[in-house]
């Protein structure tokens, strides 16, 4: 879930006041107001959060807005790509359903059943770059390059996770000069490390 989706379905929904509190503290910088929200939520205390997370999700749509106008030629393609496959996908779920009581049918069955997994997998791909996108306003790296076969994605998996542990250890007790690159490379690989293993569990 993107930190605009997050916000967003609280502010639909903002009875809990801890849990946007906690979206305060993740993506506002203002330790003055959040020492007064901290004292409880009374009227003007669940009015000021609410007030300031609309403006955080404001600030995040206009942020979206550019990268998408922005966005590579990649992601639109595979945008296009991705309407194509979901009108084969339908089709084919549709023939699947016809063909499910004949009996002789049962190669050409597997056949579709393997091609849906198949495009499933690459939507799965294609959705969770675009959100990756969105989130992060940069395509993953090695996007052009990393293959989708479970041998090729774990050996990423593996890399990425020393990345994140080199990252994280330099962030905490790295040159303080140096610690806000730390702790881009560490939300990057860590980002990228969420992608993978989703990749992964459609192997499973």
């Amino acid at each position: 879930m993107t930190a605009l989706t997050a916000i967003r379905s609280w502010l639909d929904s903002p009875a809990d006041y801890q849990a946007g509190l906690l979206l305060f503290k993740q993506h506002c910088n203002k330790s003055f107001l959040l020492k007064m929200l901290e004292r409880g939520d009374d009227n003007y205390n669940q009015r000021k959060l609410r007030d300031e997370l609309e403006a955080v999700a404001a600030g995040l749509q206009a942020e979206l807005d550019q990268r998408l106008a922005e966005q590579p030629e990649i992601l639109s393609q595979e945008k296009d790509e991705a309407g194509t496959l979901m009108d084969e996908r339908a089709e084919l779920k549709a023939r699947l359903r016809f063909l499910a009581a004949d009996p002789d049918a049962g190669k050409t069955r597997k056949d579709i059943a393997f091609r849906i997994l198949e495009i499933t997998r690459r939507l799965d791909d294609i959705f969770n770059t675009r959100e990756f996108y969105s989130e992060h306003g940069y395509l993953p790296t090695g996007k052009l390059e990393l293959g989708d076969d479970p041998v090729t994605l774990k050996a990423r998996q593996l890399t990425l996770r020393t990345y994140v542990c080199k990252y994280k250890r330099l962030a905490k007790d790295g040159a303080k000069d140096k610690r806000e690159g730390f702790e881009a490379k560490l939300k990057q690989y860590t980002a990228e490390l969420a992608i993978t293993e989703k990749k992964l569990e459609g192997f499973k």
